[in-house]
């Protein structure tokens, strides 16, 4: 098991009810597993840093790894 920080901004917040949280998840998890795994909606647009950088939804997360989980930010 692989021990990892999950920090929630803004609607997710709302969503989960945390500001963040430390999880263990098995090993060779995904972006994509932990995202089914913390129940953030699938269909949500989100924008998901591991230790500030992105990283695509296949990543396999590592032991100490701190995911970031923002809404879509946009500009105009």
């Amino acid at each position: 098991m692989l021990k990892i920080k999950v920090k929630y901004f803004a609607g997710f917040r709302t969503i989960t009810g945390k500001k963040e949280e430390k999880i263990e998840i098995p090993q060779k998890t995904t972006i994509s597993r932990l995202l089914e795994k913390l129940k953030i909606p699938g269909g949500e647009k989100k924008l998901i840093l591991i230790n500030g950088n992105r990283q695509p939804d296949n990543y396999h997360l590592k032991e100490n790894d701190e995911v970031s989980i923002f809404p879509p930010i946009g500009g105009g």
